[in-house]
């Protein structure tokens, strides 16, 4: 953490204050996963959209699969350039 109070997010790497951050269960906590990482609500909702749990549980163990997996890219390149505190409205 930051000394104003602010820490990375886990999977943009943008600073973002504490109130936007939420965990992330890296094994499905309905799974027994008990391990988490901080990631902003913006990426936390993206890679819910986008992946199943299944899909997380099998394929995107770590945050660094995360990170390298192709449907995200686009997305990583678009939100580093995003402001941190700025909030996004997400279409279903």
């Amino acid at each position: 953490m930051d000394v104003d109070g602010v820490i990375r997010c886990g999977l943009c790497g943008r600073r973002t204050p504490r109130w936007q951050l939420s965990k992330h269960h890296v094994l499905p906590k309905s799974r027994g996963g008990r391990r988490s990482e901080l990631l902003c609500k913006t990426c936390h909702g993206h890679i819910h959209a986008l992946f199943s749990v299944k899909e997380l549980e099998r394929s995107y163990r770590t945050l660094d699969a995360l990170r390298a997996a192709s449907p995200l890219q686009g997305y990583l390149r678009w939100i580093r350039k995003q402001k941190p505190t700025r909030q996004f409205r997400r279409r279903r």
